[in-house]
């Protein structure tokens, strides 16, 4: 029986992502342009990878928002509770490969396995898992948070807007779910960092 919801022995929370159909692709006016059905449920982190998870695991913080790295200025009022749950960055795809890698050892006797998400199952998580309406392209939209639409507000998700010497938001990162959740229960599908794919970048930005 799949359970909802689970939690390892790090502390990482994972979230039931059901299998079904959805549209996606798309972007600003154009709604979802590709049709894909996922056969199998699976599970993402309800979360992005903390710092103080990886370094549970890896034994150091790569983070430049963090108290050694070089943006340690932009967190110095911060506190150090609330930075340890500060998503890691300036991680390779590699570094992530070994990250899981050991996660998968730690956590051998329990049988969950680990891997970085298909970049097909990443946005269909983003986008909030199986459509309502499987021959609705409309349905594409259902992802957001309020009503269907298209676009995304500063104050529903941490990224930069306006130009690259203008930028409005927080210009760092921030504690993971600070923000609304998407309707499966994962936050910061939307900004917040960057994440890599087991096949490919997709972007939270």
């Amino acid at each position: 029986i799949l359970v909802v919801t689970f939690t390892n022995s790090l502390g990482m929370e994972f979230i039931l992502v059901p299998k079904g159909k959805s549209w996606l692709g798309g972007g600003k006016d154009k709604l979802g342009d590709k049709e894909v059905e996922i056969s199998d449920d699976f599970y993402m982190s309800k979360y992005e990878v903390t710092q103080a998870e990886w370094e549970k695991v890896m034994g150091e913080n790569p983070s430049w928002f963090s108290r050694t790295g070089d943006g340690a200025d932009a967190v110095k009022d911060i506190s150090d509770a609330d930075l340890k749950r500060f998503p890691v960055e300036r991680v390779t795809w590699d570094q992530c490969q070994l990250f899981v890698a050991k996660l998968n050892r730690l956590e051998k006797e329990t049988g969950w396995v680990y891997r970085l998400p298909t970049e097909v199952q990443w946005e269909y998580a983003c986008r909030g898992g199986p459509m309502s309406v499987s021959d609705k392209p409309d349905s594409a939209f259902e992802f957001y948070f309020a009503k269907p639409t298209n676009t995304l507000l500063p104050e529903q998700a941490n990224f930069n807007n306006g130009t690259y010497e203008n930028l409005v938001g927080l210009k760092r990162t921030c504690k993971v779910g600070s923000y609304q959740m998407n309707v499966l229960g994962l936050y910061d599908m939307h900004g917040n960092v960057w994440e890599w794919c087991e096949d490919a970048i997709t972007t939270g930005d």
